[in-house]
């Protein structure tokens, strides 16, 4: 079963940046998790090098870059004093690179965190910026990310979690059914068509069926033979129409989550997926790859189309194999 221990917070210090603090606090407070932060300064090479041909006193690695580190730590930690209860805090961390969201990415997975909380806006307030740390995250980190503009989620009832039916994209189940376990919800499997296309590849059609009856059968049978490969713990009971349950076993019993199965046609696949979750869902769990090849749904482009424009929390996961 996938759980939270350790959550990792990057901020810039700017009040958009904000707005990641209060999820990881409610977030932490359900799954008794630690919660750190951390502050990457950039490197100013260019700056520093013009300084030398300039032949001026200034030395950044001695003078500039150790008082910056000694500012943003104590900033650190009024942040992590104002903002997180007793229990569930950790470090506040400092550290110089090139490459913030690279920086961070690695900090993550080499400390084993089980979640990134982001805001999708750090300084800079337009979406055109929305990528420059956040979305470079998302495609660098091998730990799941969840990223919102949103100051704090009151309630998470329904999440939603797009699939193409590959195996890259079911990766986003366990997170998904870790978080609707806490939180009593339910999952939306959804399957975005674009308006030219009729039926997921190597699906069977039944002449019997529609051809949504068909997909749904289709991503049924691809979630099945994930739970058999890759969490036996979870069985899919499958109900009525386009009701199903995922039966979770625990040591001492089981638990179940609704789950219902969209298909929808759009213009393109990132539309109907960015449309129903900011209409319907609380929460969208995101793989950031689907089936390679595949146009019907999560490729790299999809996937970041998705987070760039979406307003619906989301956390994205990198399938293990990608």
């Amino acid at each position: 079963m996938y759980t939270i221990n350790k959550i990792l917070v990057p901020t810039d210090f700017s009040e958009n940046a904000s707005n990641a603090y209060s999820h990881a606090r409610q977030i932490a407070g359900r799954y008794g998790a630690k919660i750190d932060f951390i502050h990457i300064i950039p490197t100013l090479e260019y700056f520093n090098e013009s300084l030398q041909q300039l032949d001026m006193p200034l030395d950044m690695d001695k003078e500039v870059y150790p008082d910056a580190q000694e500012r943003a730590s104590v900033h650190i930690t009024e942040l992590m004093n104002d903002h997180l209860e007793p229990e569930n805090k950790g470090e506040g961390i400092v550290r110089i690179a090139p490459k913030p969201s690279k920086a961070i990415a690695e900090y993550a997975e080499q400390g084993s965190y089980d979640l990134i909380v982001i805001a999708a806006k750090g300084r800079h307030e337009s979406d055109l910026l929305r990528g420059s740390v956040t979305e470079k995250l998302i495609r660098y980190s091998t730990v799941p990310v969840l990223h919102t503009d949103q100051p704090s989620i009151e309630r998470i009832k329904n999440i939603m979690v797009p699939t193409d039916g590959s195996p890259a994209s079911l990766q986003a189940l366990p997170v998904a059914v870790s978080i609707a376990l806490r939180h009593n919800a339910s999952i939306t499997l959804f399957h975005g068509l674009e308006k030219q296309e009729t039926i997921i590849e190597n699906a069977l059609e039944d002449p019997y069926k529609s051809s949504a009856e068909n997909i749904r059968d289709s991503i049924y049978d691809a979630v099945d033979e994930f739970f058999r490969e890759s969490w036996d713990k979870v069985e899919l009971r499958r109900g009525q129409g386009f009701e199903s349950q995922f039966v979770v076993s625990t040591e001492a019993s089981s638990a179940i989550v609704d789950v219902e199965t969209v298909i929808e046609k759009g213009v393109s696949a990132h539309y109907a997926i960015t449309s129903y979750g900011d209409e319907y869902a609380d929460l969208m769990v995101l793989a950031t790859h689907g089936h390679s090849g595949l146009k019907h749904l999560i490729l790299g482009s999809t996937a970041e189309k998705v987070v760039r424009h979406s307003a619906t929390p989301t956390v994205t996961v990198k399938p293990d194999f990608v």
